[in-house]
Parts: C-alpha cells; structure tokens; sequence
C-alpha cells in the first residue's frame, strides 16, 4: 500500500504544489540599499519539521507538510509596506515540493512579488488561509470572524499583526486537510534586482501522541485494555505569530493568546471520550493536535527523578480529604486522562483454619483504572514545565506495570491518621481495585446468570459492596465508619439457593428463572416466598442484602448448605438498563409484578436509558466484614472480595445529549456463543418474520414457541439446549423468562439479533464506541480452529456476522440469508455466495460458521414491535422521484465522537487517511446528496483511478464545485436513508472514496451494487491499471449543520 500511495500522490504534486528546505536569513550589509525603490522578492519557504518530544486521530504527515496558499506582510519597522501581490494559492507556488511525497530533506515552494527596497524589512507569511473551523480576532476590538483575506489586508502594522489570533470555532482536537502555518524573517531588499528571501513556517498546533502498553513480569494473565481518552483544557485560541520576549526567550506565563479561562479552553466530556485508535496486545496508541498552551506552574518541585516527575499530578485535599486543585501544576494547564482494564492473577500463601497447613492459592485482580498526565516538555529532565510549543510533537510513553501504588493509597491503617497525604504514591492514577478470592464474574449488558459457592464461614459473614452510575459505597454494618453510606442500588442481582428448589448442588447447576414475582423488591429482611410455574411451587428470590440477613442464622445455613461444606447459589443478574432510581424511588408493589423492572417502566422511568448506556461497568462485591475501603480522597476504592459481580454497560453511538431523542437501541459487546453455522438457509425458525430494521419483528412468535429449557443449557452458562444452535437463538438466551413459566413469551424477547441495517449501523458509529465492542479486531481469535486467506485482509482472520436479514429466491421454500464481513468494515452478501468463494466464511470443523451481535431497543415499552428513533434524519428531500432537490441528512442524534468535526469546506477530504478506520471516514454533521449521478465517461462511469485523482487537490474531481465522492460509511447511511426509487440501475456500482488499512501492498474500493442491494469492496494491486468503472453519488458537507454537543461546556472548556 505504501508504494501505491507515493505513486498517486507523486501524480497529484506533479498538477499541483510541492515544498523545499534551506531556512536562512539574508545578510547583506545594509549600507548597499536604498529605502523606497522598487524591488523584487523572491520568497522561498520551507516548512519545518516537527521537533520531536519525546517523553480517536492523526492526519497523515503529507498534510502535515501540505500548503495550499500563502498570505505575505512585508513590514518597515511597525508600518506595513504593501507588495504589489500579497496572496498566492496553489497554482502561484513554483518549485513546490512536499517531502513525504517526494522524499526531500524539507517541504518548501517559491512565490515572486514586488515590493519597495529598504534594510531590515521584516517578512511574514501565513500559510493555508481559510481554514475550516477556525476564526480569526483581532485582539484590540475584539473582533472574531473566519479567517479571511480582508481581515488580513486590513492590517496595517506589524503591532496588528501581532495582536492578531486566531480561534476554533468549536472545540476540537482533530484537523482537517491542511495546517496554518506561519513565518518571519528579516530581510534587506535592493533596489532594481531580485532578492531571495528564505522563510520558515512552522504550525500553530502541537500534536501530541500517547503509546500506552501493558509491562509486567511479575503477575500471570496480566492484561491491560486500553478504552478512553480525555484531553482536558485544550486552548481554543493561540496567536497568530509567536510571542517572544525582548531577550528573545519565548515566554512561559499566559502568552498563548487565553485571556478568559471560562471560554477559551475546551475539554472533552466522559461522555464523548474518544477511544483509542489503535489497540493491539496490551497497548494502544491515539494522537491529536491542539494550540499551543504556555503556562507556569504554581509551585515548583524542584525534584528532577521519577518521585518528582509523579507530583505533577498531586493535588490539595479538603477537611473532608477530597481533592480541591493541583498543588504543582498550574490552572489550565492541559492534561490527559487515560482509562482502561487491567487484570491479572497471583498467588498468596492461605492456612487452613482448622488444621493449620500452609498452601498457596490463586487470587484474580481486576481494576477499572484511571491516569492523569499533565502535558509538557519535560520528563524528569525538567518537571516543573508544564507549557505544550506550537510545531511540536510530543510523544507520551505510558507502560501500565500494577495497580499497587493505588493499593498502598487506600490499603493502611485507618487509625492512622484522617488525611495522610503523604500515603497517596502515585498521584494521577486512580482507580477501582476488585480482588477477589472466589472469581470475577463478568457478564455482558443483557441479561445473565451465575453460579456461586459460599464456604460456612463466608456465608456467615456475608457484606456488600457496589459501584454502580447511580452511587458508591458499602452496607455499614462492619466496615470502615468513617466513610460508610447507606446503598440502595444492589437490586439487580438476585440469588436462587440451589438447596430450596431441589437443584443440584454443583458448580456447573444453573437453576431456572422462577419469575419476577418471586423477588419481593427487598421489602422484608429474608425474602418472600411466591408461585412459581417453572417449579410448581412456592420459591424465594433474594436480593444481596436478603441472602446476607438470611445466611447469618446458623439454622439456615444448615438446612442449605451441601454435604461438602459449601452453599450452592445461582445469581441472576439484570440487564444494565434503569426504569427507575434505585436511590429515590424504592422498589414498591404494582399490579403485575413485585418490583419495578421492564413491565412497569413509565414514561420518565424508559428515559433513564440515556443514564444507563456507555456506562463505566458496574460491580456488586460479596465481601467479609472490613474487606473494602477507600482512599481518603474517595478517588481510589480496594475489595478483597469473596465474589465480585461485573457487567458491561450497554453500549450505543447515540447521542443522550440530544433533548429531542426519546428512543434508541444499543448493542451488547461480548459474543458469548461459539460460532455456528445456520441450519439451513433461514437465520430463524420458519414462522419468524423477515427484517431489516429494528422492530424486534423477527423474534419467536408464540406459534411454536419453545420452552427455556430447550433453549438454554442447565450446567453451561451460555450452553444451548438440545437442537437448538440457531443463531436466533443465541439472542433468545440473552433475554429472561418474567413471568416464570418455562415458555419463551414475545415480550420476554428484547435481545434480538440484528439486522443488516444494524450491523452498517454499527460500523458507522464504532469511533464512539470502546475496542471490546467492536465487531472486528485485526487480531480476532476466539471461536474457529485455523486461519483463511481473505483477499481484503491477507491471512487476518475474518468475521462473518449472520442478520435477520433475508431474500426469498426463485426458489419459494428457500431464502437466502445475508451476512455482515466485518473484517471489510461495511461489506456483505448473501450467506451462500459468501461460502460458495475461496475467500468466503471462516470455518470451524470444515463447516462455514457465522457468528452473532445481539441488540436491545432502548426507550421503548416492552411491548411494542415499533422502530425505535432512527440516528439518522433525512430532512430535506422528496426521495420518490430521483430528479428531485437534493437530500439532506442530519446527523445530530449521533454521539458526537463517533463524528468527524472538521468540515471540508473545498470540498476535498486528504485521501491518504482515505482508509476504512481513517478519521476521515467519518461523517461530518450532515451532508447533501445529489440526485443524480455522475461520472466522465460513456454512461457516466468513470474509472477509479481516475476518479481518486480528480479528488486530489489540483485534480479534475468528477463531481460538481463544492461536492466529492461519498466516503465508506456515507455511503452506507446514504443506501439506508434512501429508498430504492431514489437510485438508478447501473451494473457498474456507485463508487466510494475509500481505500484499504487491513492489508499490505494492495489498494481497494468500495462501491455499492444496486441490483444486489449488495456493499462489496474489490481489491487491485495496481490502481493506475484498473479498468473497473463505477458512477458516483456526490455529497457535500452541509456547513450549516449543527450538533447538540456541540454547545456543551465542561471544566471551564467550550467545546
């Protein structure tokens, strides 16, 4: 790929512009010359490398070094002299060069002008003009409008100049296609001759680049997922031209153009946080780009080691211990927050109560952990400096080794004393620490269930612990008092004691769901005993705080507890999903059930699930008495615990910021069950419903309908039961029997398999979403046995997802099934031409298996089989007849990360970022599609290459002024948006700008066929070759388009 790359661009630098490298300055003795004359200038500029810094998305470095035009001052003294031409673009520019297209030592070009002769003229430059999203203000008035060049002309001085900045108009940390560059030089011009004046541009962002990675040989199964990032007090604004002192050292105290901290930072919101872009074996990366942001600390350090460098992050406690500000590190300076998964097991000498033998046993360690780095030039060489320089790029290298400085933090002595700071190690790492002598238990955001174990001695003194959205705390009875609260929001788990059903008592005995009517909704301190059909009796369902109260009695325990000593329990966890607050609203006893789930949700209560999705995980712990604790800034919490219960959160790409937006739907993000392959050419049994959409209408109608038992496995928690490995009903045993009467009920089906709308769906909103939820990873593994070649991904793995989706054939007994390549981001086909092909399904045993995504509605009445709110909104267009207006499509239900934030306002997106997981393969806001169709040749098909090149700045585009080939993911909104009728037949395919990152050496597109409602992506070792053709369905960034995040602040930030 790399190779075909530099052959496209080096044909775009021929018809377009390139940059150069020598940077000096004209020395010329000043007694030659003559102020006032006539003069020539020849003005060669060379951009400046990034000086490396070492200690969701980065455009590729061709941008970087990209210059479109050049505004130039010439300066006598303060007044400004006027050349006779003060902008040039791209086709002014001789002798341009671009040094990671053509391989020179430096990008630099040439632009020719007239100007009046005179000695220690001061030259200055600025380079790409007009940049999206970026604003210019004269710091004098006030003044805040677009950059332009009549705000650049009507500068008079150079004092103007430099009280000039500029300012983003929207916070944001990603860049478009081109960079603003600026330079200055001192220069002596002669009279009546040619002078050369050589210039430096240097950028007025920062890029900054974090490589987080896992190191630790201490630990076994040691493992670190990298999930968010935040950037918090990122400037909005910097000076054009930098500040420098009289003495000629840049400054370090608010020279960065900030004068209101309320306005001019951004930081972003926990709720849009993007994820990490690159995540391989324990480690991740992500880059981005910010003003330059020059700040002093408060206090210095003056402690030049590793100890010293750790207090950057240390902060003032209040009387109550709790973090107030930063002692160090001055307000507003800008830092990092980094977030992720760490676990891993060791081992700890135990002796037996009873008989005193010595032995080892295994404990599990998990932690949702939290780091804090502030930005700087600095690593311990220098700890006291804070600033972030424009033209820089800093790269930050994480290695994650423990959490035990964050266990030394809370783990101590609570008689010590009541705030010892000095016991906090590593301030900046934060966290939830779970350890746990039993298991972690981690379920997904469905429905689920477990089993556990309770020796006599841990049943008797059974405590609790949670951390959940709603509140953080522990049950008082035996635990720190200092920091004990009063929980409520435990009610999501229930427990079934084998022995009071007559189950099993063994490990691998799932007892059956008795119903919801079984659980009392914590009103009585045991639990009350109710009807169950499932069992044909009476049958009591608890609640931790229950199964506690309960345990404590010694006759209990004996009545339940096994020939082996142990209480055999099976938990049943809740679907991460709020009808109610748990902290305000007990449980009470309505008509139809005994607590208030699903069934009983009203209006208010089905909102919560914007309170309830892409949530942090939540955690019950079963825990002895004094076994959890926390620091005494409350930032850090440590469970030894018995068992701990862990779930995911349901995640969506929707945005639950948007006021207007009352339903949605999430995904789950783990695939519990094995790949399979399909009975036969139907997803479902044969009395489902055929769909493509949202509306549950494909789940199990009660014609027919199986028992639970047939459906789940009784001694494997995702276990099928007998002859039933369909793939509908893998999503059946996401769900719960309520009403506990063995049959699988249609409102008791809200975990249903997705359809292919779905699955495009969830490639388009992935940037939003963290990396276990994806539907693909480069390195996927679980679920076959061997490898296969695949022509988009060389020998990577693929993933076929099977939808609800379907065709009827020729064949009126026969379907044709549709499944989802996640491994193309965005491509499917049907299931028997995808394994009828040598590049086709992956197989397990010589079978082709496909494997599945569940999904839920959100906000929505279980009982209805209506389309929840669609992300997006086609607002403008009248999609019947294909010679209409053109469409307009809004895109402000999304969550805002998953969008890209830059608009191109030329109409061009840079093409090397041009791949499938590329920032640039993200919408915009909204866009406008045209009506028709378009292309250069017969028919209007066009070449790809071709069409490639007429996108490339200097190209002949195939779209009309302002418009450009649609990006992957736009196509794949614009195929759903738009029916049918609004596209033309053309056996050719509609083309797609995209080319491939999951292979190398090979160069590929996307293109959508119409007659097979089919998205495919072909692959061509030489693209400049190629004779396939497509037309193209042009799209536009709509300018005017707004996003309700966009107005958010947060920490003193606008975004």
């Amino acid at each position: 790929m790399r190779n075909i790359y530099k052959y496209l661009l080096v044909a775009v630098a021929i018809t377009a512009l390139g940059l150069t490298s020598c940077i000096t300055d004209d020395g010329i003795d000043n007694i030659l010359f003559v102020e006032g004359q006539p003069a020539q200038v020849e003005l060669t500029f060379a951009v400046e490398d990034n000086i490396e810094v070492t200690t969701r998305a980065a455009q590729d470095e061709m941008y970087e070094h990209l210059v479109q035009n050049i505004y130039v001052f010439v300066f006598n003294g303060n007044q400004r002299v006027m050349p006779d031409k003060s902008f040039f673009d791209s086709s002014e520019i001789t002798n341009y060069y671009n040094k990671v297209v053509d391989g020179n030592n430096q990008s630099h070009g040439t632009v020719t002008f007239g100007a009046l002769s005179g000695s220690g003229l001061k030259v200055c430059a600025i380079a790409n003009v007009n940049i999206s999203n970026t604003s210019v203000t004269r710091a004098d008035i006030g003044e805040e409008t677009q950059v332009d060049l009549d705000k650049l002309d009507a500068i008079t001085s150079y004092s103007e100049l430099q009280q000039m900045s500029i300012r983003l108009t929207s916070g944001n940390i990603n860049r478009g296609a081109s960079f603003m560059m600026t330079g200055e030089v001192t220069a002596n011009l002669e009279a009546d001759k040619t002078t050369t004046v050589q210039i430096p541009l240097k950028r007025a962002d920062s890029k900054i680049t974090f490589n987080v990675k896992a190191e630790n040989s201490q630990y076994a199964d040691f493992t670190f997922i990298p999930n968010s990032f935040r950037v918090v007090n990122a400037p909005l604004k910097s000076y054009i031209l930098p500040r420098v002192s009289e003495g000629g050292a840049t400054l370090t105290q608010d020279m960065d153009a900030t004068t209101d901290p309320t306005k001019d930072f951004y930081s972003i919101p926990e709720s849009q946080a993007p994820k990490f872009e690159v995540v391989g074996d324990n480690s991740g990366s992500f880059t981005f780009y910010m003003y330059e942001n020059l700040k002093a600390p408060k206090s210095l350090i003056n402690n030049n080691t590793s100890a010293g460098y750790a207090l950057r992050e240390k902060e003032n406690k209040g009387e109550d211990g709790r973090n107030i500000d930063y002692i160090y590190a001055p307000d507003y300076a800008t830092y990092v927050v980094i977030s992720g998964e760490l676990s891993y097991s060791f081992e700890e000498d135990y002796e037996d109560p009873l008989s005193g033998t010595m032995s080892k046993i295994t404990k599990w360690l998990m932690a949702d952990v939290e780091y804090v780095v502030h930005l700087g030039h600095s690593g311990v060489a220098n700890v006291d400096d804070y600033s972030t320089l424009r033209n820089h790029h800093y790269t930050y290298n994480v290695t994650i080794k423990g959490v035990n400085d964050l266990i030394v933090e809370v783990d101590r002595d609570n008689d010590e004393t009541t705030a010892d700071e000095d016991n906090e190690q590593r301030p900046g790492a934060e966290g939830e620490i779970v350890m746990s002598a039993q298991r972690v238990i981690n379920v997904d955001g469905h429905y689920d269930r477990a089993t556990i174990q309770l020796t006599d001695s841990e049943a008797k003194e059974l405590h609790f612990a949670i951390n959940t959205p709603w509140e953080n705390g522990y049950d008082t009875n035996g635990f720190n008092a200092a920091h004990s609260s009063s929980v409520q929001d435990y009610k999501w788990v229930k427990f079934l004691i084998n022995a009071e059903v007559g189950q099993n008592q063994t490990a691998n005995t799932f007892a059956p769901y008795p119903g919801d009517q079984c659980y009392d909704g914590g009103k009585t301190d045991t639990g009350t005993a109710a009807q169950s059909t499932a069992y044909n009796r009476t049958v009591t369902l608890r609640d931790i705080r229950q199964l506690s109260n309960f345990l404590k009695n010694d006759k209990n325990r004996q009545n339940v507890r096994n020939a082996d000593g142990k209480i055999y329990i099976t938990v049943f966890i809740d679907e991460y999903l709020y009808f109610y607050d748990p902290t305000a609203d007990p449980m009470s006893t309505p008509a139809n059930t005994n607590y208030k789930g699903v069934m009983d949700a009203d209006a208010a209560g089905l909102l919560l699930w914007k309170k309830s999705v892409n949530q942090p995980d939540r955690m019950l712990h079963i825990v002895k008495a004094g076994e959890m604790k926390y620091s005494d800034d409350y930032e850090t919490s440590i469970s030894r615990s018995v068992v701990t219960i862990k779930q995911r959160s349901i995640q969506t790409f929707y945005n639950v910021n948007a006021e207007s937006l009352k339903s949605a739907w999430g995904t789950e993000t783990i695939n519990e069950t094995p790949r399979m392959t399909p009975s036969n050419n139907r997803t479902i049994p044969n009395n489902a419903v055929n769909d493509n959409d949202y509306t549950r209408a494909q789940k199990l109608t009660s014609n027919g309908t199986p028992n639970w038992r047939d459906v789940i496995s009784s001694t494997q928690q995702y276990g099928f039961g007998a002859n039933r490995s369909d793939p509908i009903y893998a999503c059946a045993m996401r769900n719960r029997d309520f009403n506990g009467d063995g049959k699988i009920n249609q409102q008791e089906v809200q975990w249903y398999l997705t359809s292919l709308n779905q699955m495009g769906d969830l490639w388009v909103g992935e940037p939003c979403m963290p990396s276990y939820a994806r539907l693909f990873h480069l390195d996927d593994e679980s679920g076959y046995d061997g490898t296969y070649n695949h022509h988009a991904n060389g020998n990577t793995r693929g993933r076929h997802y099977i939808t609800s989706y379907w065709k009827s054939t020729n064949n009126a007994t026969s379907q044709k099934l549709y499944v989802y390549w996640a491994e193309e981001y965005g491509a499917n086909c049907a299931f028997d031409t995808s394994k009828g092909t040598s590049y086709g399904s992956p197989q397990s045993g010589g079978q082709h298996v496909v494997s599945v995504r569940c999904v839920r509605n959100l906000g929505m009445p279980y009982t209805s089989t209506q389309m929840p709110t669609d992300y997006l909104q086609v607002v403008d267009s009248t999609p019947n007849n294909a010679t209409d207006s053109e469409v307009t499509i809004d895109l402000s239900y999304m969550n805002i990360a998953a969008l890209r934030q830059t608009i191109a306002a030329t109409g061009h997106l840079p093409y090397v970022d041009m791949n499938e997981v590329g920032e640039n393969n993200r919408p915009y806001f909204g866009f406008y599609v045209l009506p028709n169709y378009y292309g250069t040749g017969r028919n209007n098909t066009t070449t790809w290459y071709a069409a490639y090149q007429g996108e490339q700045i200097g190209g002949t585009p195939v779209c009309p002024d302002g418009y450009r080939i649609p990006t992957q993911r736009e196509m794949l909104i614009m195929v759903k948006a738009l029916p049918r009728a609004s596209w033309t037949s053309n056996n050719n395919g509609y083309l797609m700008y995209n080319g491939l990152t999951t292979q190398a050496n090979k160069f590929g597109t996307f293109h959508y066929n119409y007659s097979n409602d089919e998205i495919n992506m072909t692959t061509n070792n030489n693209m400049a070759s190629s004779t396939n053709t497509a037309v193209t369905r042009c799209v536009k960034d709509n300018p005017n388009a707004k996003h309700s995040s966009s107005s958010d602040y947060e920490d003193g930030g606008e975004m």
